[in-house]
């Protein structure tokens, strides 16, 4: 007896001084616990599968078999970052299982349970995960309970239960409990970090590493496929398997700002026009439809069209075309690598049967180049606000100098009379890595490069903040995003934006700008993409032809280089290393994807996670 009662003293002191809870079942009910945590597809994740960090640096993780048959009552522990399973969350701000303004769910990715407080526990036990809507078997709506106040920003926050006014998450020991909010209090302190190191297997969720890559379990995906890039490994899912991330209808507020977010059903709350021509999100807008040809250059008006009755106006310029040397090599993508139809990027040329005044498209290097629409009501430019501030992520420090990689600024001095020099394409598959200051043959629609148009068009905003400066993004299929210089018309616009093999060349460097010029967000918190080599940035433009929607323009819209903002050029950012092109002027209807012939095209919005890109900073 004495043996006994030593032996249980001691398993109960070891367990007290150990840092993880022990587990409470064996194993789960996989019926129940599927049907206790169905994971909601339609709802808008802020962050996906992101570790919960502790001011001390810890990581915020959960155990699936430390609550009951299905998953329910686990508590949420506290351990070393990457050192245990249950590491990953989601932040929900839309959903089944929420309601309100300027709040959140804290969702395990792992299990797909709720971050809950209920008071009627007994102290030291009411901080658990249970199923989201407060029902154990999953048939609940929406609970106070599971509701935390949310700024839309990465934190630090506090975790404010709704149901418990006044009263905030605390650390304590290797655990979550619940303490009067306290200012200043460490032990209250959050942070939305880096994403998950390792996949967490349950319910086919997909995150990220630390480096910005998606990784997939593949206890849940055994079908998913590992490539290596440019040194580093990364597992791709299969399109139409689960990922984490949802097609984002983020309609957060930005921190400190007075606007609200609203449901996705209702009326869209971007007033700023799609300047490159996509029809505006707006049961008040209306634009008339443009025959689609693959020499229409992209409306570049800030203002929108109000009336059907509104006044057209259609303004043509005549494009630089002497023919001067071969066009360049056919039959290449920008890895040197042959496309599916053997041919480089050189959209069909297609003349237009009919016009509506918006966009007029020819045969020859001609092409609307200032295709404007009228607005009777209020210019888009005063309609942007800028009060909301950047994310906590951004960084008003301007990037290296080195980080520009030859862009346009380099060539505002450069003229046609400049000596003829090739940029250096060695090792690219004959593509350019540097950006040309002196004519040169490009592709679209034929012509030469005019090195001085090129600069106007493309002027560096010395003064944006740039979240990430001369990065790597990454498609959904592991490439590259990357641009060659001379694959658009005389001024580098239309330039198709290729995806390949990550080589680390300057072709495949971005910036990613919060605020700036060309990006001055209004309600929805929005980035911009820019090419650190030529400057120009990734638009979606509607009224193009299938499969050349997606191409490098002038940033602000205008192919001269004289736009503000365009709402074609902006997506939902807050800061994230992993998030969807999803232009705000579609109101979450239409992302950018990944094409089947090498190059960016543009679809409905998936919700299996296919429209997720990734920045590798």
């Amino acid at each position: 007896m004495h043996t006994t009662l030593s032996f249980l003293l001691g398993w109960v002191a070891v367990a007290s001084a150990g840092s993880f809870r022990p587990r409470a079942v064996n194993s789960l009910d996989e019926a129940a616990t599927a049907e206790a945590h169905r994971r909601d597809n339609g709802a808008t994740r802020a962050f996906s599968n992101v570790q919960i960090k502790t001011s001390d640096g810890k990581c915020l993780f959960v155990d699936k078999l430390s609550g009951d048959f299905r998953a329910n009552l686990t508590p949420v522990q506290v351990a070393a970052c990457g050192s245990t399973d249950g590491q990953g969350w989601d932040i929900i701000t839309q959903g089944t299982h929420i309601s309100g303004n300027n709040v959140m769910l804290v969702v395990s990715t792992l299990t797909q349970a709720c971050l809950n407080f209920d008071g009627r526990r007994a102290a030291g036990n009411q901080v658990l995960l249970f199923s989201c809507g407060g029902r154990a078997d999953g048939g609940g709506a929406v609970t106070d309970s599971q509701i935390f106040a949310f700024d839309g920003s990465a934190g630090p926050l506090t975790l404010k239960p709704r149901n418990q006014a006044g009263s905030c998450l605390t650390v304590k020991g290797n655990a979550l409990d619940i303490a009067a909010c306290a200012s200043g209090n460490a032990a209250q302190s959050f942070t939305l970090g880096g994403p998950v190191a390792g996949g967490d297997s349950s319910n086919a969720n997909t995150g990220t590493t630390a480096s910005g890559e998606a990784i997939e379990s593949s206890r849940s995906n055994p079908e998913a496929t590992s490539t290596r890039c440019a040194g580093r490994t990364r597992t791709v899912t299969a399109r139409g398997q689960k990922a984490t991330t949802e097609s984002l209808k983020i309609t957060l507020k930005a921190k400190g700002s007075k606007t609200r977010k609203t449901r996705a059903s209702a009326a869209p709350t971007i007033v700023a026009p799609n300047d490159l021509g996509a029809a505006a999100p707006s049961n008040t807008v209306t634009k008339e439809a443009v025959p689609s040809a693959s020499t229409i250059e992209p409306a570049e008006s800030s203002e929108v069209i109000v009336s059907s009755e509104a006044a057209e106006s259609v303004a043509t310029t005549s494009a630089n075309t002497a023919a001067a040397g071969a066009t360049p090599p056919v039959g290449t993508t920008k890895s040197g690598k042959l496309t599916r139809s053997g041919k480089r990027f050189r959209p069909k040329t297609t003349k237009a049967t009919k016009t509506t005044g918006v966009a007029q498209a020819t045969d020859t290097a001609q092409a609307t180049d200032n295709a404007e629409t009228t607005n009777t009501n209020t210019d888009a430019s005063s309609a942007i606000s800028s009060s909301a501030p950047a994310s906590a992520f951004t960084s008003s420090t301007p990037p290296a100098a080195n980080t520009d990689s030859a862009n346009a600024s380099s060539a505002s001095s450069a003229s046609s009379s400049s000596p003829a020099t090739t940029p250096s394409a060695d090792g690219n598959g004959g593509i350019p890595t540097a950006n040309p200051t002196t004519p040169v043959p490009v592709s679209r629609a034929g012509g030469t490069l005019n090195p001085s148009a090129a600069a106007e068009a493309h002027k560096r905003d010395a003064t944006a903040t740039r979240t990430f400066a001369n990065v790597e993004i990454r498609a959904p299929n592991g490439q590259c995003l990357s641009v060659d210089p001379t694959a658009g018309d005389f001024r580098q616009n239309l330039i198709p934006v290729a995806m390949v093999a990550c080589s680390g060349a300057p072709n495949e460097k971005w910036d990613v700008i919060e605020r700036g010029v060309h990006n001055q967000p209004g309600r929805i918190p929005a980035a911009i993409v820019v090419s650190a080599l030529m400057q120009g940035c990734v638009s979606f433009d509607g009224r193009r032809g299938a499969g050349d929607t997606v191409t490098v323009f002038s940033c602000g819209g205008r192919a001269d280089g004289s736009g503000g903002t365009n709402s074609g050029q902006q997506f939902p950012f807050i800061g994230q290393l992993s998030f969807a092109f999803a232009p705000l002027s579609e109101g979450n209807r239409t992302c950018v994807l990944d094409g089947t012939d090498g190059r960016l095209t543009s679809g409905p919005c998936p919700t299996d996670g296919a429209q997720l890109f990734s920045v590798f900073p």
